[in-house]
C-alpha cells in the first residue's frame, strides 16, 4: 500500500505541465482501443531500479504492469546507473528509440549537475527524442535528493519549450517531508534512490497522470467562413432512417454505392417526408442515360428542380453515375419541416427515360 494517497492536491503540485494534450489523448485512445504499446524509459540508476529491491519493483516495471491492465505493453528499460543526459543523448537511439516506443519517460534530474552544461546536454537529449520519436508521449520526470534538491529548474524551461508533459516526484513528496507527514527513510534507504515504496509512489503518480488526469476540452477557434456553421450537427438521412409520411410509386432498392436508395421511373409519383433542422441538401444520381428530373419543395414553397441526366462534356467519355449533393433549403425556421419529392414528366432532350434515384439527405 502506498505511503501517501494520491490526493488531488499532491497530484496537482506534481504536475508541472500536461504538454501537448492531444499527444496524451492519442496515447489514451490507443490504450483504450486495446492496441499494443511500447513503454520506454531512459535515465540513471533510479530508472534502472537501484534500491527498489528487485527489478519487478522499480517504477518502470510497475508502470508497465499498470498499462498492461489495459492493453498489451512491452517495457524497454534504458536506465543506467551513474549516467547523465550527455551519455543518454548518444545512446538513446540504439538503446531506446529503435524499439519505437509509444510512451517515453526521462529521468535525469538528480544525475545531471547544476551547471549550464547540463541544460545543453539535456536539451540535446530531448530534441533527439522529439526528432526520432515524433509521435511518442514524452514525460519528463524530476526526482529529488534527501535535501530536496534536483535540477528541475534547468529542465522545466526545456520541457516547456518543447511542450512536453512534466511530472515532479520532488514536488509530490517534499511538502509532506517538510511537514513531517512522511519520513525520508520511509521512501529511500540512502540519499537519492527510492526504495520499493518510493518506486510504488512514483509509478502511481505517473499512472494517475496517464489515465486519470482530466484534460481541458479542446477549444476550436471561430470558423474562417461564417457559412461553416451551416454544417454543424449535420447527419445523413438515408431511406431506412427517413421519416416518410406518404409514398406513391417510390421503391427502396439497393444502391450501386453499397447503400439503399429511393428509385422511381413513373412521372407524377410523390414522396413526402418530415425532417428537423435548418439546412437540407439532397444527394441523387446523375447519369447520361435513362435518368430524368424531379422537383423537391420544402413546406409547400417554390420547388427546386433536380436534373438527373448527366451532360457529358464535348469529347468526353465519362457518363457519370456519381451522387450529386444539391442544396435545397437553408436557414429554415427551427422545428419540423415537410419535404415533397415529385418525379416530373419533363426530362433532358438526350435522356432516354425518367428514372430518378434519391440516395440521401444531408440535414443540419
Amino acid at each position: 500500500m502506498a505511503l501517501l494517497d494520491l490526493s488531488a492536491e499532491r497530484l496537482s503540485r506534481s504536475l508541472i505541465s500536461v504538454g501537448n494534450a492531444e499527444v496524451l489523448r492519442r496515447f489514451r485512445r490507443k490504450v483504450a482501443a486495446g492496441q499494443p504499446v511500447v513503454y520506454g524509459a531512459i535515465g540513471g540508476s533510479i530508472t534502472e531500479g537501484a534500491a527498489s529491491g528487485e527489478p519487478p519493483l522499480c517504477y518502470v516495471s510497475r508502470l508497465g504492469r499498470e498499462i498492461s491492465l489495459r492493453t498489451s505493453c512491452r517495457v524497454v528499460n534504458a536506465g543506467i546507473g551513474a549516467t547523465g543526459s550527455r551519455f543518454g543523448t548518444f545512446r538513446c537511439a540504439e538503446e531506446l528509440l529503435c524499439h519505437h516506443p509509444d510512451l517515453i519517460t526521462v529521468d535525469f534530474a538528480v544525475n545531471d549537475a547544476d551547471v549550464p552544461a547540463s541544460a545543453v546536454s539535456y536539451e540535446a537529449l530531448i530534441r533527439r527524442l522529439c526528432e526520432l520519436a515524433p509521435d511518442a508521449l514524452i514525460v519528463l520526470l524530476f526526482m529529488l535528493k534527501r535535501d530536496g534538491t534536483n535540477v528541475q529548474h534547468l529542465e522545466i524551461p526545456i520541457g516547456r519549450h518543447y511542450n512536453l508533459a512534466m511530472l515532479s516526484y520532488r514536488d509530490f513528496v517534499w511538502p509532506d517531508l517538510e511537514a513531517g507527514n512522511l519520513a525520508w527513510e520511509q521512501i529511500s534507504p540512502d540519499d537519492i534512490h527510492p526504495n520499493a515504496a518510493g518506486h510504488e509512489l512514483l509509478a502511481a503518480m505517473i499512472a494517475a497522470f496517464l489515465f486519470d488526469h482530466d484534460l481541458p476540452a479542446r477549444e476550436l477557434p471561430p470558423p474562417l467562413e461564417p457559412e461553416v456553421a451551416d454544417y454543424e450537427g449535420g447527419v445523413i438521412l438515408r431511406p431506412e432512417t427517413l421519416s416518410v409520411t406518404a409514398n406513391t410509386g417510390w421503391k427502396i432498392i439497393p444502391s450501386e454505392r453499397g447503400h439503399n436508395c429511393y428509385s422511381c421511373s413513373t412521372p407524377g409519383a410523390e414522396l413526402e417526408f418530415r425532417f428537423s433542422g435548418r439546412n437540407l441538401a439532397i444527394g441523387y444520381r446523375k447519369y447520361a442515360g435513362e435518368y430524368g428530373r424531379a422537383e423537391l419543395s420544402i413546406d409547400g414553397k417554390e420547388p427546386v428542380v433536380l436534373e438527373g441526366f448527366f451532360e457529358m462534356p464535348p469529347g468526353g467519355t465519362w457518363r457519370g453515375g456519381h451522387i450529386f449533393p444539391q442544396p435545397v433549403a437553408c436557414h429554415l425556421a427551427p422545428g419540423e419541416h415537410v419535404g415533397r419529392l415529385r418525379l416530373l414528366t419533363e426530362r433532358h432532350p438526350e435522356s432516354t427515360g425518367n428514372r430518378f434515384d434519391f440516395e440521401y439527405l444531408l440535414n443540419s
